[in-house]
């Protein structure tokens, strides 16, 4: 079998003016393994559905500067 895999870069955005409040929201079978990033990155964190939910909300304030970058990963099997 053959795995290919493509990616790209699609947008980069920054906003260096300063950001009050950060909030990340994310619906994951892996949102325990983003918790322990993001609060690794000293970010506040809750499950609302409990630890073995899916949903996670992250917070950070007084954010000096956010870049989002977006990628997408094509994967083909032959």
């Amino acid at each position: 079998m053959l795995v290919r895999a493509d990616r790209t870069l699609n947008d980069v955005e920054t906003d260096q003016a300063g950001v009050d409040r950060l909030t990340v929201n994310l619906t994951t079978p892996a949102a325990g393994a983003w918790q322990t990033y993001f609060e690794g990155e000293e970010m506040d964190c809750n499950r609302p559905d409990g630890d073995d939910g899916t949903r996670l909300t992250c917070k950070a304030e007084n954010v000096d500067r956010v870049q989002l970058v977006r990628f997408t990963i094509d994967v083909t099997f032959d």
